[in-house]
């Protein structure tokens, strides 16, 4: 097995792949809004397609002990191409929704890939973290440059962006069959078998554990109130609204979403890294750069309640929100692992990772009900602005007084 090569193929494929989502994902709401959806009812296509990806993941998991990787990618690409052609053809609002659950069910690149690569990193641990890190990266990458090609697309065929997405997952089968190889675990399908019951009992045992630990249950309600805000605030929840606020054609809406990418993946690179080390040092920096965070975004919210032009809008609210968002995101995560106790570290993550996953089935929701009851295009940087003040003071809360609680100043005990 050439490992080097097998790696650069997947990342071939994982780009190919991640590139054609981003030239589609930031146009949906413009192909529901011209199928006739309207704003309230938008919210139950992200969240059909989150209960997919649950139930996709779970079963992606299982069928990965028991039939070859290759063949679940392969589903996976054929599957999203059936669904991707159906979003660019059809005007149909229930056949747009089975495309979202289609390829809800059957999109786990991502899974598989890092499934695959963990694999072949069996034995070089350090090389394993280092690949998984740049799978991360190639897909960020993909959405710098993908919706601006796809807000070109568009502006000259609302078909194109979804006819070259079918034509980049045929492409990415092509080469999954022809080239990759095949990673078949067959021989652990016994012993796997035979240690599900047990697996599936240690899971239980570990949610309940996680929950009873000191300080847990407070870390866990703060990252879901983070996620539940920020995801249901989100401005792509209302349908139309960038057009019929600042007047943009539909098209620019792929230029928004790569200025977005670029944005974060330049915080991510030079700003995180500094502003984490600079806070580190201090007694409760990390909580500081959480409410800081928070209230830049409740400001901006509120500005773009104020605010008419669209330029001047990205510059004063848009921006400053994304490095909000991402300055956010690293503090929160530093937070819950310095205080979370270090033997179940992995354990929290794995319970928090689950009930993230279930909150953002119910955000699309929240986000389109409430924006669509209140005239959220007028309306929607106060409603915002108003979440992230409540988030604020439920942080202050939550977080007051937290420190780290360390193996060492816990008191003995039973094995």
């Amino acid at each position: 097995m050439n490992i080097n090569y097998d790696i650069n193929l997947l990342k071939l494929i994982v780009f190919i792949d991640f590139f054609a989502v981003s030239i589609v994902v930031p146009l949906l709401s413009s192909y529901f809004r011209d199928a006739g959806l309207d704003s309230k009812s938008y919210g139950l296509v992200s969240s059909l397609y989150f209960v997919s990806q649950l139930f996709g993941g779970l079963l992606t998991g299982f069928a990965s002990d028991y039939f070859r990787k290759k063949d679940i990618l392969l589903i996976s690409f054929i599957g999203s191409a059936f669904s991707y052609f159906i979003v660019g053809f059809s005007k149909e609002v229930p056949l747009l929704l089975t495309s979202r659950v289609i390829v809800g069910l059957v999109k786990q690149t991502m899974t598989m890939s890092t499934i695959i690569i963990s694999d072949i990193t069996e034995n070089d641990k350090s090389r394993r973290s280092v690949e998984l890190g740049q799978l991360s990266a190639i897909i960020t990458g993909a959405f710098v440059i993908g919706p601006s090609i796809g807000g070109f697309m568009y502006k000259y065929d609302s078909r194109l962006p979804a006819i070259t997405a079918v034509a980049l997952f045929a492409v990415d089968t092509i080469i999954c069959l022809l080239f990759l190889p095949d990673y078949h675990t067959k021989s652990d399908c016994k012993t796997a078998s035979t240690e599900a019951p047990k697996s599936k009992m240690s899971f239980f045992r570990d949610i309940r554990s996680i929950l009873s630990l000191p300080i847990t249950g407070s870390l866990l309600l703060f990252r879901l109130l983070l996620i539940f805000v920020e995801s249901s605030m989100n401005a792509n929840n209302i349908l139309n609204y960038f057009e019929s606020k600042f007047g943009i054609e539909t098209y620019q809406r792929g230029f928004l979403s790569s200025v977005v990418s670029v944005t974060s993946l330049i915080v991510d690179a030079l700003m995180v890294a500094p502003v984490m080390r600079l806070v580190h040092h201090g007694r409760g920096g990390e909580r500081i750069v959480v409410y800081l965070c928070i209230l830049v975004m409740a400001l901006a919210a509120f500005a773009e309640y104020l605010i008419g032009n669209f330029y001047i809008y990205v510059l004063l609210c848009l921006l400053p929100t994304v490095v909000s968002s991402s300055l956010l995101s690293s503090a929160s995560k530093a937070i819950f692992l310095n205080s979370v106790l270090k033997p179940n570290t992995g354990k929290a993550i794995g319970v928090l990772g689950l009930l993230s996953s279930g909150v953002g089935v119910f955000t699309p929701i929240y986000g389109s009900q409430l924006f669509g009851f209140l005239d959220g295009l007028r309306y929607k940087g106060l409603i915002a602005g108003c979440h992230f003040i409540a988030l604020e003071i439920c942080c202050f809360v939550l977080l007051r007084g937290l420190r780290p609680i360390f193996v060492d100043e816990l008191p003995p005990h039973e094995e």
